[in-house]
């Protein structure tokens, strides 16, 4: 047996012919082996199947994401909002570049943003207001923080934000750690919003207050002048001789008129008085702070003298004048009502008409 095995290794005759090779004898010999390979092969295929199945979950969800992200950018931009993230704890601000690019700035020049940077960009006649705002949110007695509020520009004016947010994150006590928000420049929106409060307080053609701004100062300086006990005084004007500018030479150029008046009466005031028109050609003068009637005086002949000057327009030498009735409001006397004063006003002033115009009349004190 030894002879031969060397024979057989040495592929001596007559084993120097190799056997036929069949996959029976394979099996046969290596079944177990070719079995656990064949296991093995099923499952690195399963755990590779597995793996690309959960690569394109993966895929897929980032490229939900993505589309996701690039949406709330669109909205972002769409919207020309600011967006913030502040940090409780540590103050730290995150913001965008519209957030800067609202104030002026780029977002490198104000790195690193704090809580602290906010409060300095915000109108001091506005900020205790937003910081009670904002903690109302934080307590939760607020489903949300929200706020218009002044911020300086870099150039140094003032813009109108409206800032918005809510706590996305709260520790296990309920204390708030993250808190994400919004800035929208609503300047054009506060711009339509002043003119609208404009044009309701005030005279279309002239700019004056109009009768419910009068009414609200008149009885506001009637609290002033009995608190400092000063004089006050109504004076209420109609124009002489309008109508017959209005009836030869048109509406257009009586406006014109009046416009130019309105402005030389206003200017005759002093920087505390109010001048505003009530009628077509009527006005009232509101005299504040007067130590007594004599210091109406140089402020009644200034009216006088402004609306009698001359005016030309429209290529025509206009003139009208005004007469004037005043109603006094002394100091440590009953006081009279709004009301009351226009009408004793308005009494004089229809004296003055009969005494022959441009000129004025003060109302009885009996009348008071």
């Amino acid at each position: 047996m030894a002879v031969e095995q060397v024979a057989r290794d040495l592929r001596l005759p007559p084993y120097d012919v190799l056997p036929e090779f069949t996959l029976a004898d394979t099996w046969q010999r290596y079944h177990n082996l070719m079995l656990g390979f064949a296991l093995l092969l099923v499952l690195l295929l399963l755990a590779l199947a597995g793996l690309l199945r959960q690569l394109l979950v993966i895929r897929r969800g980032q490229q939900q994401l993505a589309r996701e992200r690039q949406r709330l950018e669109e909205v972002i931009w769409g919207t020309d909002s600011g967006i913030w993230e502040l940090d409780m704890l540590s103050h730290q601000v995150l913001c965008n570049e519209r957030w800067a690019s609202m104030l002026g700035y780029r977002l490198e020049q104000l790195q690193p943003v704090t809580f602290a940077t906010w409060e300095s960009l915000v109108h001091p006649d506005d900020l205790p207001e937003a910081l009670l705002h904002l903690r109302q949110h934080l307590g939760g007695s607020s489903e949300r923080f929200e706020a218009e509020l002044r911020m300086r520009h870099q150039n140094g004016h003032w813009v109108w934000i409206l800032s918005r947010g809510r706590v996305v994150e709260r520790d296990e006590q309920g204390r708030p750690l993250r808190m994400s928000g919004t800035h929208q420049d609503i300047m054009a929106m506060k711009a339509h919003q002043l003119k609208l409060e404009h044009g309701a307080h005030h005279d279309a053609l002239t700019g004056l207050p109009n009768r419910l701004l009068l009414d609200d100062r008149l009885r506001h300086a009637l609290s002033t002048a009995h608190r400092n006990a000063d004089w006050l005084a109504v004076v209420y004007l109609d124009l002489d001789g309008f109508k017959a500018v209005n009836d030869h030479h048109g509406h257009a150029c009586g406006d014109e008129l009046l416009v130019e008046l309105a402005r030389r009466m206003q200017a005759a005031l002093r920087e505390s008085d109010t001048l505003a028109r009530i009628g077509g050609d009527e006005f009232v003068a509101l005299l504040v702070g007067l130590h007594g009637p004599e210091d109406a005086t140089p402020v009644l002949e200034r009216l006088l003298e402004a609306a009698a000057r001359p005016a030309e327009l429209q290529q025509q030498r206009l003139q009208v004048s005004v007469s004037m009735g005043v109603a006094f409001q002394p100091p440590g006397e009953a006081q009279a009502s709004a009301e009351q004063l226009l009408l004793q006003a308005d009494q004089a002033m229809y004296q003055a008409k009969s005494a022959g115009r441009n000129c004025w009349r003060v109302a009885e004190r009996e009348s008071w």
